[in-house]
């Protein structure tokens, strides 16, 4: 039988497979993939939270996942600038905005290096989650 935290820890693994298959398409899916590497970070941390035995709160924020995660463990605190530039993944591109041009489609979605940035970052958090696990 599957443990609860390592469930969340499985999704956030199809979620880091989901980004990186979605980039390497012929047409990228860039925004598609800039989201699931939100997610991917955020699955993790709150893996490690139900590894715990902690309060899993209904939020995307990932830096105040990491500070949940931080009272078990300080070293988490080394994630933090990850988590900031990660958060707004989940929303930045998902929804067109008022405020884009719409004669600029180029708005609406991120470019190919700063979703390889991204998945290099969900994917260290990630890898961190699984240390702490062993």
């Amino acid at each position: 039988m599957i443990e609860f935290h390592d469930a969340w820890i499985l999704k956030a693994k199809n979620d880091l497979r989901l980004a990186e298959i979605a980039i390497r398409q012929d047409d990228p899916i860039t925004d598609g993939a800039i989201y699931h590497t939100q997610q991917c970070a955020e699955k993790a941390l709150k893996g490690f939270l139900a590894f715990n035995r902690s309060e899993i709160k209904k939020t995307h924020n990932l830096a105040e996942l990491v500070t949940q995660c931080s009272v078990f463990d300080p070293t988490f605190e080394s994630l933090l600038l990850d988590a900031d530039d990660l958060t707004p993944k989940a929303t930045e591109f998902r929804y067109p905005d008022d405020f884009i041009e719409i004669d600029d489609p180029t708005q609406l979605f991120p470019d190919i290096e700063e979703v390889e940035t991204a998945i290099v970052k969900a994917k260290r958090i990630l890898d961190f989650v699984k240390s702490k696990l062993i």
